[in-house]
Formats: structure tokens, C-alpha cells, sequence
């Protein structure tokens, strides 16, 4: 697999995580602003707004969001690892390579971050 196409199916994940957690916040927003609307309806009995009863609801809500996002949690982290182990089998197979571009990228950070220091010193 290739970088290009492991970060095009990182980018798919996020946003099919994005998409699901818009969904489940729009669930629970239609559920607290039903509940809302029945304690309005009914606001003569105090038993419905009864504080205890609504951080109930919410808390109900809150584990049936946590319940629904689990599973899409679990199968993100199962290809961030079977990502890593590809990762390192590369690392293994060519050694070399991985090395000269680990030196290739710290050096070009090391010259970003020494221009950006240099440069914010010549400023004071």
C-alpha cells in the first residue's frame, strides 16, 4: 500500500467518523429537545423536570452515543495497527531507506525550526 493511498483511506475513516458523529449529534439534540418539549407540555407535573430525571436521560443518551461510536473507535485503532505493522515489516525489509529518510526529514525539521528560532531572535 502506498503512502498516498494509506492517507486517502485515513482521510475516508475521519470523515466516515466525522459523518457518524454529526448523526449521533443530531440524534441527541432531537432527543433533548423532545424531552424539552414534553416537560414543557407538561410542566404542571414536576416530576418530569425533576433535575435527577434529566441528567438521567442525558446520561442514557450519552452511553447510547458512546454504544453506537464504539465499534467505529475499535475498527479505526485495528487499521492504525495492521497500518503500523506494514510500517514496520517496510522498516525491516529495507533498513537503509528508512534510515536516510528519517535523516532527510529530521534534517529539514531541524532547518525549519533553526530558521524559525534565528529568525524570531533577530526580532526582538
Amino acid at each position: 500500500m502506498s503512502e498516498e493511498q494509506f492517507e486517502e483511506m485515513q482521510k475516508n475513516e475521519v470523515e466516515e467518523l466525522k459523518a457518524k458523529l454529526a448523526e449521533l449529534k443530531a440524534k441527541l439534540q432531537e432527543k433533548e429537545t423532545a424531552e424539552l418539549e414534553k416537560c414543557d407540555a407538561e410542566e404542571a407535573k414536576d416530576d418530569c423536570c425533576d433535575t435527577n430525571e434529566v441528567l438521567k436521560k442525558l446520561r442514557d443518551g450519552l452511553e447510547n452515543l458512546y454504544e453506537e461510536i464504539s465499534p467505529l473507535l475499535d475498527k479505526c485503532k485495528e487499521k492504525h495497527e495492521a497500518a503500523a505493522a506494514t510500517a514496520k515489516e517496510s522498516i525491516a525489509k529495507h533498513p537503509l531507506t528508512a534510515l536516510a529518510v528519517s535523516f532527510g526529514v529530521g534534517f529539514v525539521l531541524a532547518k525549519i525550526v533553526n530558521c524559525k528560532i534565528c529568525s524570531a531572535s533577530r526580532n526582538r
